[in-house]
């Protein structure tokens, strides 16, 4: 894979030529990672994986800019900038927005900030497979507008316990989300029309989260008249 380090895309010959890109410190100096004018934020629109290192000799700690990264679709890790090895602190597992994407690392081997989730010992969290999507969610019926569309949860390891899904609207390398799409179909209204729509699947175990995308829908259409041939009656 090739990456594309720190400068921003818009500098460079273009998205399509990288797998993804590798940032570093967006969040400590408030570069901005994502959203309006961020260095990953084309990456990001693309579905394509984004990975951030943050440092300790920032003071920086994983309970600080996880949940930023997090929910960005980025995929964080707090280090040691010397990259000795000491320390190695990633996010709690959050996946890339591609299709048949695979969720981050697991528990940090001492990393600063990093506690199990509600009620749980590190014991046994470490029996909880981390979430990997083995197969991409599919779409299933017409993209026409007043049709319905209903998309698949995919196959993933790690023995998902819940699935949440989201859905977004793409026009060329640009994706939004869709308010209030929160069900496993959605209808396709007439604001949908000339654009393509992505499903994006979160599954849940109790070591974290990840998250796959479907591929895009055709481009959305009026609904398609079927023209019935007409029947005449024979002359007696």
């Amino acid at each position: 894979a090739i990456f594309q380090k720190n400068d921003r895309p818009t500098h460079l010959p273009g998205v399509s030529l990288f797998d993804g890109m590798i940032i570093e410190q967006c969040n400590h100096v408030s570069d901005p990672c994502a959203g309006s004018g961020g260095d990953a934020a084309p990456y990001l629109t693309a579905h394509k994986l984004v990975l951030n290192a943050e440092y300790t000799q920032d003071d920086e700690t994983t309970t600080r800019f996880c949940p930023a990264d997090a929910s960005a679709g980025i995929i964080g890790a707090l280090l040691d900038v010397n990259v000795g090895g000491g320390t190695y602190g990633p996010c709690a597992p959050v996946g890339a927005l591609t299709p048949g994407a695979i969720g981050s690392g697991g528990a940090s081997r001492s990393g600063p900030g990093q506690t199990s989730g509600p009620g749980e010992s590190p014991a046994a969290r470490r029996t909880v497979m981390i979430l990997a999507n083995t197969k991409a969610p599919t779409l299933r019926g017409v993209p026409d507008r007043g049709a319905r569309l209903k998309v698949s949860t995919g196959s993933w390891s790690g023995s998902p316990t819940s699935y949440s899904y989201a859905w977004r609207r793409c026009r060329r390398t640009r994706c939004s989300p869709v308010r209030h799409a929160t069900k496993q179909t959605y209808s396709v209204g007439a604001e949908d029309v000339a654009y393509r729509i992505v499903a994006v699947v979160t599954a849940r175990n109790a070591r974290g989260s990840a998250r796959a995308a479907s591929a895009r829908s055709a481009v959305v259409v009026e609904r398609r008249l079927v023209s019935r041939p007409s029947r005449r009656r024979r002359a007696v």
